[in-house]
């Protein structure tokens, strides 16, 4: 792995060499060293071990002080912690990732080790929190996927890993994003999120209203698969509810014009049933 060529690019400007051994405590090998004035020393780290972190640190705060030099580790990404950033300072050393110019050139132009430093660990910081947020909406669109919640229930699961803001605030994005629906509410008059293509199964905690639209879904359903015409016992018996509920809610589709009857039983119109293949 190398120097981004920004990097590169900036770095020849100080007119240094490359992979330049240096005689301190002991020879080092530098990724880049230029005699200045100031003299410049930079090591790159891109091995994610601490123990290539600490020969990089070791090999720098040396530089630093047997030839008064400018020292700056530029870490590759991923190969370092805001805990190393500290480390680093405490040793008068800049760290500076991969890529942030405006960071190499602070460090390069002598500016407060301490404030280099602080700009780099809040870059990890938003990185950090990038992929965190990333990973929360992937978890809540799993978890979305497979049952209905209200936003107290999601926060509960994921609360192992998150805090309950970081999955309210992703659940609006993915809500925003169309990603996420509020398909149904409880009885306490809590939303209930899940997935558009999601199929859920009945919760004793369901408004009314809620009830009459998932069991209306189920009988679609069921009834768009039947390869016979379904009267109100099958339903009743194959979704487990009272047989009045089935007729109920059957009468209620007929109204719409989603099923209709055929004999003793009931089936799917051809237009629902057109529209549940397109679907």
């Amino acid at each position: 792995m190398a120097l981004s060529l920004a990097f590169r690019e900036i770095l020849r400007e100080h007119g240094g060499e490359w992979d330049h051994k240096i005689s301190a405590s002991k020879v080092w090998i530098l990724t880049f060293f230029s005699n200045g004035p100031p003299p410049v020393a930079v090591a790159y780290l891109h091995g994610k071990k601490d123990r290539a972190f600490f020969e990089e640190l070791v090999k720098l705060s040396d530089t630093k002080k047997v030839w008064d030099a400018r020292a700056i580790l530029v870490a590759a990404p991923s190969t370092i912690n805001t805990d190393g950033v500290q480390l680093a300072t405490n040793s008068e050393v800049y760290v500076v990732l991969d890529g942030d110019n405006k960071n190499l050139e602070a460090a390069l132009s002598g500016s407060d080790v301490s404030e280099v430093n602080r700009a780099t660990q809040a870059g990890l910081l938003g990185k950090r929190s990038r992929t965190a947020s990333q990973e929360c909406r992937s978890l809540e669109l799993d978890l979305l996927s497979k049952r209905w919640m209200t936003l107290r229930e999601l926060e509960e699961q994921l609360q192992w890993r998150f805090e309950a803001r970081t999955v309210k605030s992703q659940a609006r994005l993915l809500q925003r994003e169309k990603k996420i629906f509020t398909c149904g509410r409880t009885s306490s008059g809590e939303g209930l999120l899940g997935t558009a293509s999601g199929r859920y199964k009945m919760r004793s905690d369901l408004s009314t209203p809620t009830k009459r639209m998932l069991l209306s879904k189920e009988i679609v359903h069921l009834v768009g698969v039947a390869t016979k015409p379904l009267n109100y016992k099958d339903i009743s018996e194959k979704l487990g509810v009272k047989a009045h509920m089935a007729t109920a809610a059957l009468r209620g589709l007929a109204k719409e014009g989603a099923v209709e009857k055929k004999g003793d039983g009931w089936t799917l119109k051809a237009k629902t049933r057109g529209a549940a293949k397109q679907g």
